[in-house]
């Protein structure tokens, strides 16, 4: 029987990832409604539009995980870049976490198990699954 302790903290920690995902998606749909107007608003003098989603990766709990990043192109068809994106992808807090992995003593080989597990529904990235197994193969 795993001990109520373990148990609610399994479930915080799903629920911070959760909110914490559900927090990035609400910011980029809000930085696009801004650069494109409001969904189904009708707007002649719209300089951009809606182009659907495409996959990324974002670093979370001392790790990559993939997500949806909405898409932004103006009339010409260019990609419009998302600054919350922008910044979002540009501090990896991942080295942080591994430099602090290292001076507690953990292993590079074992730094996979020092992590906690990702809840339900939350995916590793591609890189980072490749990253694990060359690792493991060695």
């Amino acid at each position: 029987m795993i001990p109520l302790a373990a148990r609610i903290r399994g479930d915080l920690l799903a629920l911070i990832h959760q909110l914490g995902m559900q927090a990035v998606a609400a910011m980029l749909e809000a930085e696009r409604t801004k650069l494109r107007g409001p969904r189904y608003k009708h707007d002649a003098a719209r300089r951009a539009t809606r182009a659907g989603t495409t996959r990324g990766e974002l670093a979370l709990g001392g790790r990559r995980v993939a997500l949806r990043r909405p898409r932004v192109v103006d009339r010409d068809g260019q990609e419009v870049p998302l600054d919350t994106w922008a910044e979002l992808a540009s501090t990896d807090p991942l080295d942080v976490r591994a430099l602090e992995q290292m001076a507690i003593g953990v292993a590079t080989r074992k730094y996979a198990r020092s992590l906690e597990t990702l809840p339900e529904g939350v995916e590793r990235a591609a890189r980072a699954r490749a990253q694990s197994v060359a690792v493991s193969s060695r």
